[in-house]
């Protein structure tokens, strides 16, 4: 617009110099003409600044579009990078869901195995002990494999050794026998 205005004043400066030259040289008709072709070119300098600041104006609104599509493509960005992260933490809440479950299970497991082990343990252990009573009561014939003779009585029957009871007694015994003689040296 300050263009228009030093362009105009330009003109319009001119103009009135060969007009204010024409009174004294022309008569009034060409001061009419001269006034005229002032307006006009007034009005073309006004029409060229009008272009001017429209091209500029123009300029300004495809910045200001292009600087609205960047910030929308922008924004979609940010959208986008939120739903993934969104995503990613379903997924690590999902992953720890499953690892406890798996660890659930895996325990669960190890208990099963432990257990049917010990139990398994406890059966091989009582047929050896079965096989000992067997062994031991080979010479008592109120005794038939697999228990007692029906008509056999408990009272006429001799005792069986309880081999786990003595070897529990000697392993007592001989520690008792081991901290006397640690006793006696330490007194020594």
């Amino acid at each position: 617009m300050t263009d228009a205005r030093v362009e105009g004043r330009e003109v319009l400066g001119g103009e009135i110099g060969k007009a204010g030259r024409g009174d004294r040289e022309t008569p009034r008709r060409d001061t009419i003409i001269v006034g005229r072709d002032l307006a006009v070119r007034l009005q073309e300098a006004l029409d060229r600044a009008e272009a001017r600041r429209q091209g500029v104006g123009a300029t300004l609104q495809t910045q200001m579009e292009s600087l609205r599509l960047d910030l929308m493509r922008t924004e979609g960005r940010l959208l986008e990078a939120r739903e993934r992260e969104r995503e990613v933490e379903r997924a690590r809440v999902q992953i720890a869901v499953d690892y406890e479950i798996l660890n659930n299970r895996v325990l669960k497991k190890c208990r099963e195995q432990q257990w049917q082990a010990q139990q398994e343990a406890q059966a091989r252990t009582g047929l050896a002990f079965a096989s000992l009573d067997d062994i031991l009561s080979l010479g008592d014939p109120s005794v038939v494999r697999g228990g007692l003779r029906p008509e056999a009585s408990t009272a006429t029957r001799p005792p069986l050794l309880d081999w786990r009871r003595e070897r529990e007694e000697e392993e007592v015994s001989s520690s008792h026998r081991l901290d006397r003689v640690e006793r006696e040296k330490g007194k020594h």
